[in-house]
């Protein structure tokens, strides 16, 4: 067991060894894969919701802070799943809302395995206050450019790859190359974003879920994620982790389970919690998250439903 540990942490290793700008980031981004990967839509194979609050760098004004919400569930006939994810994102003075729809085509491969093939299409409206900004900023280009509100059609796609034991995903969230003020200045530019994540028995009561997040943008460096969740009796989880922008990170979630055999979680409650370990370190508070995760049960169950979960 040991030793696929450490062969899976040795190759994400290299993966990190870069950083990279992004969209919204999120720490518990392995319960919220919805709103970055559309083929991750339907997974959980029951309805699932979601939703997500976080502030980052306490003590920084005009310091990011982001909400975010997601549903989704497969169809009858299994094969197909719809959901709908949204985000609003406020950092200094712009304000950012996005929507998608989403649709996944699953296929089996074998009796527990599944590749999920999903695409997304929605908006991104952004507005900027620019009664707020400084004024010593009316000579930049950028500034003379800037528009109080823009809207930007967007489109996504992503394949997803699942079973009880591992998961690996890649997306392009926003494959359209919008223009967020002109052409000459700043583009919305691709994301590629790959995910991997396995999971080992550590005794009777104990498992590792070790997770892989690596992100990609055109002119910045790679971003990436490693962390290693303890799950503990299948209802609490412990996650330590490190980004490659030199911030540590901690997750805490508890799973509330309901039926009289422990065996269907519907209600997941987390906490996450950020620390920058360099300049950010001096003036901020870290971090915060809040995960909220609640599932609809069917009336009929099989061991496809049941959980835990893990992926």
């Amino acid at each position: 067991m040991f030793k696929k540990i450490f062969v899976f942490i040795s190759v994400s290793i290299l993966v990190l060894s870069a950083k990279a700008q992004q969209d919204p980031q999120y720490t518990h981004y392995i319960f919220n894969e919805n709103q970055f990967n559309p083929a991750y839509t339907g997974s959980r194979e029951l309805l699932s919701t979601n939703m997500l609050f976080r502030t980052q760098w306490v003590g920084f004004e005009g310091a990011p802070t982001t909400f975010t919400f997601g549903a989704n569930a497969p169809l009858k006939k299994d094969k197909i799943a719809l959901g709908g994810t949204f985000y609003y994102d406020k950092i200094g003075a712009q304000n950012r809302i996005s929507m998608n729809l989403q649709y996944a085509y699953r296929i089996s491969v074998g009796k527990q395995s599944k590749i999920s093939l999903g695409v997304q299409g929605g908006f991104v409206a952004q507005k900027t206050n620019l009664s707020i900004l400084d004024a010593a900023n009316e000579g930049d280009p950028i500034y003379l450019n800037l528009k109080p509100m823009q809207f930007m059609p967007n489109f996504g796609a992503g394949i997803y790859i699942y079973s009880p034991k591992y998961a690996i995903g890649f997306s392009v969230p926003h494959i359209l190359n919008n223009e967020m003020v002109n052409k000459e200045i700043i583009n919305l530019n691709n994301h590629y974003l790959f995910t991997a994540a396995t999971i080992f028995n550590a005794g009777s009561s104990l498992k590792i879920k070790p997770t892989l997040l690596a992100k990609f943008v055109k002119g910045s460096p790679i971003q990436g994620e490693l962390n290693a969740n303890l799950i503990i009796k299948d209802a609490v989880w412990l996650g330590f982790g490190y980004r490659t922008d030199n911030a540590g990170l901690f997750t805490a979630q508890y799973n509330l389970i309901k039926d009289k055999e422990q065996k269907y979680t519907n209600l997941r409650i987390g906490y996450g919690y950020d620390l920058e370990w360099k300049q950010l370190r001096q003036n901020s508070g870290g971090s915060h998250e809040i995960f909220l995760s609640y599932e609809f049960k069917k009336k009929k169950l099989d061991d496809t439903y049941l959980s835990p979960r893990y992926f």
